[in-house]
């Protein structure tokens, strides 16, 4: 388990063949003022530089640079090749943020994410250093969940990937979509 009580983010490692990293999704006050803190910032691991201004939602940076240094401390021990991170909707955001920090800080590592319900993360300078770093990314829409259209394309915000979608899609916004229930069945 790692987590960080003042911003409430958690999650676990698990390793076997892989080192799995897995992000907890919204579940309290602290992780929705976290959600709500949507300006935008510039990214502070970024070394690529052909990627200018790439710019990510303040609240979801705060919440997983409060754990980094536990999961860089992890990944440094790790003597496999892979890792597989994942998460469910705030999770989902931690999860791909954190996918491309340890790209940009263990190039030599197979990084793969797995996102389930997940909201827009950044710019699109954001999304291009992420395709360009993260190569083995997917990202899980259920239905027509609500989470996975905020925030709104018109604040600058632009999808990390292209959905997978899975189940039945609706023509309206679904909150019940995002229920983790959904993504199991």
């Amino acid at each position: 388990l790692f987590e960080n009580k003042e911003t409430d983010t958690q999650g676990v490692f698990y390793e076997s063949d892989s080192l799995y990293i897995a992000f907890r999704g919204s579940e309290s006050n602290a992780d929705w003022k976290g959600n709500l803190n949507y300006k935008q910032m510039e990214a502070p691991f970024n070394r690529d530089p052909n990627i200018k201004a790439d710019r990510v939602h303040s609240g979801f940076l705060k919440d997983y640079m409060s754990v980094r240094d536990k999961i860089l401390k992890k990944v440094k021990k790790w003597e496999g090749k892979r890792i597989i991170i994942t998460g469910h909707s705030l999770g989902a955001a931690l999860s791909s943020i954190c996918a491309l920090d340890v790209q940009y800080n263990f190039p030599e590592m197979e990084v793969t994410l797995y996102n389930f319900g997940a909201p827009r993360v950044g710019n699109k300078e954001y999304v291009m250093a992420h395709k360009n770093r993260v190569k083995e990314a997917y990202q899980i829409r259920n239905g027509n969940d609500v989470v996975t259209h905020v925030p709104f394309k018109a604040m600058g915000f632009v999808d990390t990937r292209k959905y997978i979608q899975v189940n039945f899609w609706k023509p309206w916004l679904s909150a019940l979509d995002h229920f983790p229930s959904g993504y199991l069945k």
